[in-house]
């Protein structure tokens, strides 16, 4: 089970239980859409829905920081969207990063004013 805790916007400060028929890619555009902030607690998920859901979420932390004009750093390559440039365009760079780092425990080291960095943690088991 995946729960989420709006941090802002209409309904920030309420937790649901995310039902398994909805998609955690529509869920996170709509995030990134309104400009809401979100936590994710991924105590109670299984493997399947943990995996499902921290890659959506990591595209949409991307994607916002990048739409906000704040620098991404995934592992050792530094993204800003450039003014007026193309967000579509970026989406090979960053699915190359992150594929380059097969088999390794992606993470989200931090996610604030500065920008979003992604790192590993060793290897998945």
């Amino acid at each position: 089970m995946i729960k989420i805790t709006l941090l802002t916007g209409r309904f920030a400060g309420q937790t649901r239980a995310m039902p398994d028929e909805l998609d955690p890619v529509d869920v996170f555009s709509a995030f990134v859409k309104h400009g809401d902030e979100w936590q994710v607690d991924y105590s109670a998920a299984t493997e399947e829905e943990k995996f499902l859901w921290f890659r959506a979420e990591i595209v949409a932390r991307i994607v916002r920081a990048l739409q906000e004009g704040r620098t991404v750093k995934i592992f050792d390559q530094k993204l800003q969207l450039e003014q007026g440039g193309d967000l579509l365009s970026m989406g090979k760079t960053i699915e190359d990063a992150i594929a380059a780092q097969s088999g390794r425990l992606i993470t989200i080291n931090s996610d604030d004013e500065k920008g979003v960095v992604i790192g590993v943690e060793g290897y998945e088991m």
